[in-house]
Protein backbone atom coordinates (compact mmCIF):
# COMPACT_ATOMS: atom_id res chain seq x y z
CA UNK A 1 0.00 0.00 0.00
CA UNK A 2 3.09 2.09 0.91
CA UNK A 3 4.80 1.53 -1.77
CA UNK A 4 1.39 2.46 -4.45
CA UNK A 5 0.71 5.41 -2.42
CA UNK A 6 4.61 6.46 -3.21
CA UNK A 7 4.24 6.01 -6.85
CA UNK A 8 1.21 7.43 -7.32
CA UNK A 9 2.41 10.88 -5.78
CA UNK A 10 5.36 10.85 -7.99
CA UNK A 11 3.13 10.28 -10.88
CA UNK A 12 1.02 13.00 -9.90
CA UNK A 13 4.01 15.27 -9.24
CA UNK A 14 5.29 14.62 -13.24
CA UNK A 15 1.87 15.54 -14.46
CA UNK A 16 2.06 18.61 -12.28
CA UNK A 17 5.29 19.83 -14.07
CA UNK A 18 3.96 18.89 -17.39
CA UNK A 19 1.50 21.04 -17.07
CA UNK A 20 3.58 24.03 -15.59
CA UNK A 21 5.59 23.53 -19.15
CA UNK A 22 3.40 23.19 -21.49
CA UNK A 23 1.26 26.31 -20.08
CA UNK A 24 4.21 28.37 -20.33
CA UNK A 25 5.15 27.28 -23.49
CA UNK A 26 8.52 26.28 -22.65
CA UNK A 27 8.50 22.76 -23.92
CA UNK A 28 12.31 22.84 -24.45
CA UNK A 29 12.78 22.50 -20.51
CA UNK A 30 12.05 19.02 -21.15
CA UNK A 31 16.08 18.92 -23.03
CA UNK A 32 17.29 19.59 -19.06
CA UNK A 33 16.19 16.09 -18.00
CA UNK A 34 18.38 13.28 -19.12
CA UNK A 35 16.21 10.27 -20.41
CA UNK A 36 17.84 7.05 -19.77
CA UNK A 37 19.80 6.78 -16.76
CA UNK A 38 18.40 3.70 -15.25
CA UNK A 39 19.03 1.05 -12.56
CA UNK A 40 19.53 -2.36 -14.21
CA UNK A 41 20.32 -4.22 -11.13
CA UNK A 42 18.15 -4.82 -8.52
CA UNK A 43 15.19 -5.17 -10.20
CA UNK A 44 11.59 -3.32 -8.85
CA UNK A 45 9.88 -5.47 -6.32
CA UNK A 46 13.14 -7.93 -5.61
CA UNK A 47 13.18 -9.69 -2.62
CA UNK A 48 16.78 -10.35 -1.18
CA UNK A 49 17.91 -12.18 1.82
CA UNK A 50 21.00 -9.94 2.79
CA UNK A 51 21.13 -6.42 4.24
CA UNK A 52 23.65 -4.95 1.25
CA UNK A 53 23.15 -4.86 -1.99
CA UNK A 54 24.78 -3.79 -5.30
CA UNK A 55 22.97 -0.71 -7.06
CA UNK A 56 24.51 -1.19 -11.10
CA UNK A 57 22.97 2.09 -12.85
CA UNK A 58 23.33 2.49 -16.84
CA UNK A 59 23.10 5.83 -18.91
CA UNK A 60 24.15 6.70 -22.63
CA UNK A 61 24.43 10.56 -22.73
CA UNK A 62 28.06 11.68 -22.69
CA UNK A 63 26.88 14.95 -20.51
CA UNK A 64 27.01 13.06 -17.36
CA UNK A 65 29.65 13.71 -15.38
CA UNK A 66 28.66 12.31 -11.70
CA UNK A 67 26.24 9.77 -10.35
CA UNK A 68 24.81 8.81 -7.03
CA UNK A 69 22.93 6.78 -4.79
CA UNK A 70 22.44 7.48 -0.87
CA UNK A 71 25.66 8.62 0.09
CA UNK A 72 28.26 7.37 -2.60
CA UNK A 73 28.73 9.57 -5.61
CA UNK A 74 30.50 7.94 -8.53
CA UNK A 75 32.73 10.70 -11.18
CA UNK A 76 32.18 9.73 -14.38
CA UNK A 77 35.02 9.15 -17.11
CA UNK A 78 34.34 10.80 -20.40
CA UNK A 79 32.76 7.56 -22.61
CA UNK A 80 31.47 5.45 -19.24
CA UNK A 81 28.15 4.18 -19.25
CA UNK A 82 27.68 2.34 -16.37
CA UNK A 83 28.96 2.41 -12.75
CA UNK A 84 28.04 -0.05 -9.95
CA UNK A 85 27.73 1.04 -5.93
CA UNK A 86 28.68 -1.62 -3.27
CA UNK A 87 27.39 -1.96 0.27
CA UNK A 88 23.80 -0.12 0.35
CA UNK A 89 22.66 -1.06 3.24
CA UNK A 90 19.02 -2.43 3.72
CA UNK A 91 16.32 -2.16 6.22
CA UNK A 92 13.86 -5.26 7.05
CA UNK A 93 10.72 -4.50 4.81
CA UNK A 94 10.57 -2.45 1.95
CA UNK A 95 13.41 -0.20 0.72
CA UNK A 96 13.76 2.71 -1.71
CA UNK A 97 16.73 2.67 -3.59
CA UNK A 98 17.15 5.88 -6.04
CA UNK A 99 20.48 7.58 -7.88
CA UNK A 100 20.51 11.00 -9.60
CA UNK A 101 22.89 11.54 -12.51
CA UNK A 102 24.55 15.16 -13.47
CA UNK A 103 26.30 17.10 -15.77
CA UNK A 104 26.63 20.21 -17.38
CA UNK A 105 23.54 21.87 -15.71
CA UNK A 106 21.89 18.57 -16.17
CA UNK A 107 19.85 16.02 -13.70
CA UNK A 108 17.52 12.82 -13.88
CA UNK A 109 17.59 9.65 -11.87
CA UNK A 110 15.54 6.22 -11.40
CA UNK A 111 14.33 4.53 -8.35
CA UNK A 112 13.56 0.74 -7.61
CA UNK A 113 11.75 -0.70 -4.44
CA UNK A 114 13.78 -3.55 -2.92
CA UNK A 115 11.97 -5.86 -0.22
CA UNK A 116 14.79 -7.36 2.61
CA UNK A 117 13.48 -10.66 4.53
CA UNK A 118 15.92 -11.37 7.28
CA UNK A 119 14.74 -14.35 8.53
CA UNK A 120 13.57 -17.80 6.58
CA UNK A 121 9.80 -19.45 6.18
CA UNK A 122 8.97 -20.69 9.84
CA UNK A 123 7.82 -24.36 8.73
CA UNK A 124 6.07 -26.93 10.83
CA UNK A 125 4.90 -30.41 10.32
CA UNK A 126 2.10 -31.13 12.49
CA UNK A 127 0.57 -34.64 11.54
CA UNK A 128 0.95 -37.43 11.08
CA UNK A 129 3.34 -37.78 13.79
CA UNK A 130 7.12 -38.83 13.57
CA UNK A 131 7.69 -42.31 13.75
CA UNK A 132 3.86 -43.03 14.12
CA UNK A 133 1.79 -46.09 12.29
CA UNK A 134 -1.10 -45.19 9.97
CA UNK A 135 -4.21 -47.59 9.80
CA UNK A 136 -4.64 -46.84 6.11
CA UNK A 137 -2.90 -46.69 2.86
CA UNK A 138 -3.82 -43.07 2.33
CA UNK A 139 -2.92 -40.36 4.90
CA UNK A 140 -2.60 -35.97 5.15
CA UNK A 141 0.46 -35.08 5.67
CA UNK A 142 -0.39 -30.84 6.47
CA UNK A 143 1.44 -28.63 9.05
CA UNK A 144 1.73 -24.86 9.26
CA UNK A 145 4.42 -21.98 7.57
CA UNK A 146 4.67 -18.25 7.70
CA UNK A 147 7.34 -16.24 6.43
CA UNK A 148 8.07 -12.36 6.35
CA UNK A 149 7.14 -11.86 2.47
CA UNK A 150 4.26 -14.11 3.10
CA UNK A 151 4.77 -16.01 -0.17
CA UNK A 152 6.16 -19.58 0.21
CA UNK A 153 6.56 -22.57 -2.02
CA UNK A 154 6.77 -25.86 -0.32
CA UNK A 155 8.37 -28.51 -2.12
CA UNK A 156 7.96 -32.48 -0.85
CA UNK A 157 9.37 -35.12 -1.46
CA UNK A 158 8.43 -39.46 -0.37
CA UNK A 159 9.69 -42.60 -0.68
CA UNK A 160 7.33 -44.90 -3.20
CA UNK A 161 7.70 -41.31 -6.19
CA UNK A 162 5.60 -39.31 -4.60
CA UNK A 163 6.35 -35.51 -5.53
CA UNK A 164 5.34 -32.40 -6.11
CA UNK A 165 5.11 -28.35 -5.07
CA UNK A 166 2.66 -25.86 -3.92
CA UNK A 167 2.35 -22.42 -3.14
CA UNK A 168 1.48 -20.57 0.31
CA UNK A 169 0.53 -17.61 0.88
CA UNK A 170 1.17 -18.56 4.84
CA UNK A 171 -1.21 -20.27 7.12
CA UNK A 172 -2.25 -24.27 7.18
CA UNK A 173 -0.98 -26.32 4.28
CA UNK A 174 -1.58 -30.49 3.65
CA UNK A 175 -0.30 -33.12 1.55
CA UNK A 176 -2.54 -35.89 0.21
CA UNK A 177 -0.71 -39.25 -0.46
CA UNK A 178 -2.43 -42.63 -1.73
CA UNK A 179 -1.37 -45.89 -2.71
CA UNK A 180 0.83 -46.60 0.31
CA UNK A 181 1.86 -50.12 0.72
CA UNK A 182 1.23 -51.93 4.21
CA UNK A 183 4.09 -52.15 6.64
CA UNK A 184 6.28 -50.06 4.34
CA UNK A 185 8.24 -47.20 6.06
CA UNK A 186 7.80 -43.64 4.25
CA UNK A 187 9.48 -41.05 4.84
CA UNK A 188 8.96 -37.44 3.73
CA UNK A 189 10.63 -34.49 3.30
CA UNK A 190 8.78 -31.13 2.72
CA UNK A 191 11.04 -27.43 2.04
CA UNK A 192 9.81 -24.32 2.75
CA UNK A 193 11.18 -21.87 -0.23
CA UNK A 194 10.51 -17.88 0.13
CA UNK A 195 10.93 -15.31 -2.29
CA UNK A 196 14.16 -14.03 -1.33
CA UNK A 197 15.69 -17.80 -1.70
CA UNK A 198 15.77 -19.00 2.25
CA UNK A 199 15.11 -22.60 2.65
CA UNK A 200 13.91 -24.75 5.65
CA UNK A 201 13.61 -28.61 5.36
CA UNK A 202 11.17 -30.86 7.58
CA UNK A 203 10.94 -34.32 7.64
CA UNK A 204 8.24 -36.97 8.61
CA UNK A 205 8.43 -40.97 8.68
CA UNK A 206 5.49 -42.85 9.39
CA UNK A 207 4.33 -46.93 8.62
CA UNK A 208 1.26 -47.71 6.86
CA UNK A 209 -0.71 -50.98 9.37
CA UNK A 210 -3.75 -51.83 7.83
Amino acid sequence: MIRNNMKKLLLIATLMVMTLVITAGCSDIFEMFFSDVRITSPRDGAVVRYDTISVSVSWSDPAIRSVSCGMYWYDVTYGETSCTFTNISLFPGWNYISVSASGGGLFGGDSVDVYYDPSPPALAIIGPTNNSEVPSSQVTIHGTVSDNYELVTLIYKGDGGHYGSLIFYGGTWSLFVRDLKNNTKYTFNVAAVDAAGWKVVKTVSFTPVF
